[in-house]
């Protein structure tokens, strides 16, 4: 399991990108027509644009979404097949505190070693460690959760299987 949360993959596709970005625009319009509100859908529905190359898609939900990965696609046109660069990744808000969290556990960390070497050792930084470390730990689950989403919405819809 890598720790952090950016996922990239290269996948050949059997069709142009002309022809997969008309695919892409047509699941986009029907998830739209399909709006009936997050907990009425049984399936996931995506919002998103395509640009010339490349599209850029965030599953539906509610409330606050930053915690639900992008995924960014680009078009690489070799001469004998298309290939797919996909990325998903949370938002840029949600990388900053996630650096700034490793910040505060490297802080915690450093005086944690610090006060074990200076015999004045406070149970009080181990939880404050745990909580941290749990925290990191929801932010990860649901990423994957999410993740797993998006691999099951390109498997039913594009036919493309993200390993």
């Amino acid at each position: 399991m890598k720790a952090v949360p950016i996922r990239k993959y290269i996948i050949e596709i059997n069709r142009t990108n002309l022809e997969f970005l008309e695919i892409v625009k047509t699941r986009l319009e029907k998830d739209k027509k399909n709006e009936k509100g997050f907990f009425n859908t049984y399936e996931p529905t995506f919002v998103g644009y395509i640009k010339e190359n490349e599209f850029k898609l965030r599953r539906r939900g509610f409330g606050n979404i930053t915690m639900i990965p992008i995924v960014k696609g680009k078009f690489i046109q070799d001469e004998l097949e298309t290939k797919l660069s996909l990325t998903v990744k949370f938002e840029s808000v949600i990388n900053l505190m996630l650096i700034f969290w490793f910040m505060i556990l490297f802080m915690i960390l450093f005086g944690t070693l610090k006060s074990i070497a200076s015999d004045n050792f406070n149970f009080g930084i181990i939880v404050i460690l745990i909580m941290i470390l749990i925290s990191y730990g929801f932010v990860m689950v649901t990423y994957i959760y999410e993740l797993e989403t998006i691999k099951r919405y390109f498997k039913s819809n594009f036919y493309i299987e993200i390993r």
